[in-house]
């Protein structure tokens, strides 16, 4: 997506986890990663990594001196991480409702929320229908950059 956004000339380098794709980033191995805020802030706070621009529409509460890509001069670059409570396609309406009830209830906590603050991030409280939504443009919207960037699909 960036590759897309910038028409740079990039390699992408595949890593298994944060910690190996930080170290290499100190180390001088690449020049960039995007990476979530939380593994990367104690290097950021510390002043062995610079952070450039966030993903997310809003600049984040952790980063806030950090620009958005939006900012940065890149309108249409807003991404992010996100998680969900999911079950397998034919469990049964009963325990999707509990299911979803419950992770309602969870997500609208205040020690949840602040917990997950924390990590500069903030939780949503979104139904089974409205989630499917969200799902769905998620899905056409990678598809169309997986497209757009002719990385094969497997």
């Amino acid at each position: 997506m960036f590759k897309l956004a910038t028409r740079l000339d990039l390699i992408h380098v595949p890593y298994k986890g944060s910690a190996p794709a930080l170290t290499d980033l100190i180390g001088g191995q690449i020049d960039l990663i995007f990476e979530n805020i939380t593994p990367a802030l104690p290097f950021i706070q510390s002043g062995k990594l610079k952070a450039l621009a966030v993903t997310s529409a809003e600049r984040s509460a952790l980063l806030p001196d950090v620009p958005t890509m939006k900012e940065s001069g890149f309108p249409d670059f807003v991404t992010g991480t996100w998680n969900g409570v999911l079950a397998p396609r034919g469990t049964p309406p009963a325990i999707l409702d509990a299911l979803g009830k419950a992770a309602l209830k969870v997500a609208g906590s205040k020690d949840f929320r602040d917990r997950v603050a924390a990590f500069g991030a903030e939780s949503r409280q979104v139904g089974a229908q409205d989630f499917r939504a969200f799902t769905q443009r998620e899905y056409k919207h990678w598809n169309a950059v997986i497209e757009a960037s002719g990385v094969q699909k497997v």
